[in-house]
């Protein structure tokens, strides 16, 4: 018993209690600062693609774009698309 109690107190001076807990206390800051930069990460790549989806004018520029080409494959207008290929 002498042994396991010599062996603990060993353990427990290595260990520093005390070092232990401010490292423990930096983590938890550093992790609630990692999880609010995530949330607002997430939130403007959302907002980003909320913005992108819902711009109506890209929507009926597609929609005139897909008219055009039904029209065209069935042989009832040539094809006008008015704007050029992205070079990207």
């Amino acid at each position: 018993m002498a042994t396991a109690s010599a062996a603990m107190a060993s353990v427990g001076q290595a260990a520093n209690p005390a070092k232990m807990q401010q490292t423990m206390q930096q983590f938890a800051k550093e992790n609630a600062k990692m999880d609010m930069a995530s949330e607002m990460m997430g939130d403007a790549v959302d907002d980003a693609l909320d913005d992108a989806l819902d711009d109506d004018e890209v929507e009926d520029e597609t929609d005139d774009l897909m008219n055009q080409v039904r029209l065209c494959a069935h042989g009832h207008m040539p094809l006008l698309i008015s704007t050029p290929w992205p070079d990207n």
